[in-house]
């Protein structure tokens, strides 16, 4: 049943492709043309916005969104702050109140080929370049996104957390002499099994980059 579910959903999704692309000039009666996006390209897509992790899970919200805004005038700041808070809203998120800390932080720069490699170098914990700060895609990664000339280039850190919310990770162990483990965290899992992971990725932080002078013209909404 499982694998027919399937067959029946891909042919429906074929189906709809099919329909929602309109072909281009004149069609012989013989001849279908389907214009899609490649499922390469979709992966990828998905894989640049949702899989910042060394975990093969895809992470997610899961808590409070705090959006800070550095870079631009107050009233653009705060509309910038206000627009990211409702779609937080509108997915069911909490929003973090003012004054509270940013795990969106939205930087924007008239000139971010010089800003974004010297920001980065910088603050390598912050970008979790570092051990035991989180989860990322890796120095290979950083360096792209630092030397990148889009527009607006965004970075995901997530954390392992427990089925209970539990930050893993978090902990002052100590090996003493002797072999023996002082101060190690403990964490309960109980959902774990063959069906259900015991613990998930939460995105902890999104540093997004924006150069000014690239979309100079565009529409702030945009």
């Amino acid at each position: 049943m499982f694998r027919s579910g399937i067959i029946a959903v891909s042919m429906a999704l074929m189906a709809s492709a099919a329909g929602a692309q309109a072909p281009e000039g004149p069609v012989s009666s013989d001849e279908v043309i389907v214009k899609a996006i490649r499922p390469a390209q979709m992966r990828n897509f998905v894989r640049q916005l949702a899989e910042p992790g060394k975990q093969d899970q895809m992470s997610r919200w899961d808590g409070r969104v705090c959006a800070g805004v550095i870079g631009v005038q107050t009233r653009a700041a705060q509309a910038l702050i206000d627009q990211v808070t409702m779609r937080a809203l509108s997915l069911g998120l909490g929003a973090g109140r003012p004054g509270c800390r940013a795990n969106v932080l939205i930087i924007v720069t008239p000139d971010a080929a010089t800003f974004t490699p010297a920001f980065v170098n910088q603050n390598k914990q912050f970008f979790s370049l570092s051990e035991g700060n989180g989860n990322a895609l890796g120095r290979d990664a950083a360096t792209a996104f630092a030397a990148s000339s889009q527009p607006v280039r965004w970075w995901h850190v997530s954390q392992t957390v427990t089925d209970h919310g539990q930050v893993l990770g978090q902990s002052d162990a100590t090996v003493g002499g002797d072999g023996d483990f002082s101060n190690a965290q403990v964490a309960r899992v109980t959902n774990a099994g063959r069906l259900r992971a015991g613990t998930r990725q939460e995105f902890n932080r999104v540093i997004v980059i924006v150069d000014s002078t690239a979309i100079s013209g565009k529409p702030f909404p945009a």
